[in-house]
């Protein structure tokens, strides 16, 4: 058998108890069986998460891992952008993740000039079509951490040729 649950479009996203009741006649005979204690779970049609990008040096750049969890039939592409992050990280503008792929790979840049601190809002937003209706889902933030970039080295100063004063030989020496 194949049980169809609706409701309406506005529930609450969550964990919800459920039971089902089964009642069956033979030979005159009425039976019936519950099942209990059955989790329903209401979630969004697709969920986004981005990997933290760790620490990650001013000047620098960082891969990281977008991965998404999908339901419902005939997935289609999704698109992705970094939605919030700190001041000085860049990211590309959007990527598109295939409908027959859940992960992406995308490149983090720190400014060289990117303040030093850590930070937690890093999020990225997916949308998509899910049985005909837009579908948009942001991940929940991830930190991170932009470091001060090493200090420079001033440039190596040459030692002086020792030089030796140029002093005229005394009448009657050899000159050198």
């Amino acid at each position: 058998y194949r049980v169809t649950l609706k409701g309406p479009p506005e529930i609450a996203l969550g964990s919800f108890p459920l039971s089902i009741v089964g009642t069956g006649k033979f030979q005159e005979q009425t039976r019936v069986v519950t099942i209990e204690n059955i989790s329903l779970q209401v979630t969004k049609p697709l969920v986004v998460k981005i990997s933290s990008p760790g620490r990650l040096a001013a000047g620098a750049s960082h891969d990281a891992e977008i991965t998404l969890h999908r339901f419902g039939v005939e997935p289609q592409p999704v698109r992705v952008h970094v939605s919030d992050g700190p001041a000085g990280l860049s990211a590309p503008i959007f990527v598109t993740i295939p409908g027959d792929s859940n992960h992406a790979k995308i490149r983090l840049s720190a400014a060289a000039d990117a303040p030093a601190g850590k930070f937690t809002n890093l999020t990225v937003v997916a949308s998509t079509t899910v049985q005909g209706q837009n579908t948009v889902v942001q991940s929940e933030a991830v930190s991170g951490e932009i470091l001060a970039p090493p200090p420079t080295e001033p440039p190596a100063v040459a030692p002086a040729a020792a030089e030796k004063p140029a002093v005229a030989p005394a009448e009657g020496e050899p000159s050198s």
